[in-house]
């Protein structure tokens, strides 16, 4: 998977699509993202999710550690996890001080499990709480004049028996999501193109939930701009990526993997 990656971002480097490299815990780290800015200069770079416990109480020297040269990258986004509104804007606060240059801050709300970055009470466990989700977006984006951007999925289930098909119901209840963050000041969203299953392992959660590229597509047709969608989730291949690139009509705005 990584020497894929790898390929799409070198040969991205002549197109002109937005291209976001995926995260991945304990694997996203500066030297990671100095590679990718050598292969791929125009790609957006990702930290991993920094849990913004972790970064307490000193959260200037927390974020030195992890992102000290990188001050002038207009092309990074740093990714944090929290449910608490207040810590967040503490957090956020800090980071728009010393790395001004940030392209985003994001929240994620879609890690599924603990050992990936999510928790019992955050990440991909905040879908099922729209109303907290908007209050800790609606702090950082007061926060800071950066841009704020969700990470998410497409529905989040506490288990299932056999992978979930999606209904009329989830795609209403993934909208109303979006709607709630975007009007508490997200102005980007990455949706994992699968729903995150609670119960079950970081592994089976990017294997047995299936892809459903059309909710996506149709959810950034609903919005029709007014929140930028990024599809992500399955993109395995450059035909892959650039097959999804030329959909039409698309109103994708870029695409990770």
């Amino acid at each position: 998977m990584h020497c894929t990656v790898t390929a799409m971002m070198a040969a991205l480097v002549s197109t002109c699509s937005e291209f976001h490299i995926a995260p991945m815990q304990c694997y996203t780290n500066q030297p990671l993202r100095k590679m990718s800015g050598f292969l791929s200069p125009s790609s957006m770079k990702w930290t991993e999710m920094e849990k913004v416990d972790d970064l307490l109480p000193n959260i200037e020297n927390s974020l030195e550690k992890r992102l000290g040269g990188e001050e002038d990258d207009t092309n990074l986004i740093l990714q944090l996890g929290s449910n608490d509104p207040n810590k967040l804007d503490s957090c956020v606060r800090s980071a728009a001080e010393h790395f001004p240059s940030l392209k985003e801050i994001n929240l994620n709300c879609g890690c599924p499990a603990i050992d990936t970055g999510g928790s019992s009470t955050y990440g991909a466990r905040l879908m099922k709480d729209p109303s907290l989700t908007a209050r800790l977006v609606e702090a950082m984006a007061s926060a800071t004049d950066i841009d704020i951007s969700v990470k998410t999925r497409i529905a989040v289930f506490d288990s299932v028996d056999s992978p979930p098909i999606l209904s009329e119901q989830d795609y209403d209840y993934l909208a109303n999501y979006i709607s709630a963050i975007h009007n508490a000041g997200a102005r980007h969203v990455i949706l994992h193109a699968r729903p995150a299953v609670l119960s079950l392992s970081p592994v089976k959660n990017r294997i047995i939930p299936t892809l459903d590229y059309d909710f996506v597509r149709e959810i950034a047709s609903d919005f029709d701009g007014k929140v930028k969608i990024t599809m992500n989730g399955g993109i395995t291949s450059l035909s892959e990526l650039i097959s999804l690139q030329g959909d039409k009509p698309n109103m994708i705005s870029s695409h990770m993997a």
